[in-house]
């Protein structure tokens, strides 16, 4: 059986391809080795993990408290407000002042005009910031930003 074998290149384009390389001439792109992506900071320990978990809670329980103090107060009726102790739940719940805030002057004029003002306001914005593009890799690349 006969062996087919290429040509040799001539000597001018051998030198040409190899001048000043200094290094064989790769055919194809050297494997990457496979690696995790890098996590973002340090890594912590169980107990590193633990103290930013409770740190975490605590923070969210005191920016939340409010919003809850006032939804709770608003189910109470007048006396229970304004007892010198606190109570965290209402003992007589009741929406009488949910009726009162309705039937207030302007309540309705006043809610009006907040629902067309967040109308007119909220697409517009959620049009443009939409239309930007984020400086940052969208979450699960490891691209680097550009």
């Amino acid at each position: 059986m006969a062996s087919i074998e290429a040509p040799a290149p001539s000597p001018a384009a051998a030198a040409k391809s190899t001048v000043g390389q200094g290094h064989r001439l790769r055919t194809r792109p050297r494997p990457r080795p496979r690696t995790r992506p890098r996590e973002s900071g340090p890594r912590r320990g169980r107990t590193g993990t633990t103290v930013a978990n409770v740190v975490g809670v605590v923070f969210t329980i005191v920016m939340a408290f409010p919003a809850y103090w006032m939804i709770n107060t608003a189910f109470k009726p007048p006396t229970e407000v304004l007892t010198f102790t606190p109570h965290f739940f209402p003992e007589h719940p009741t929406f009488d002042n949910f009726v009162s805030a309705v039937k207030a002057d302007l309540f309705l004029n006043v809610l009006r005009n907040s629902l067309i003002i967040t109308a007119s306001s909220v697409p517009p914005r959620w049009w443009s910031a939409s239309s930007v593009r984020s400086p940052w890799p969208a979450s699960g690349s490891t691209a680097a930003a550009p």
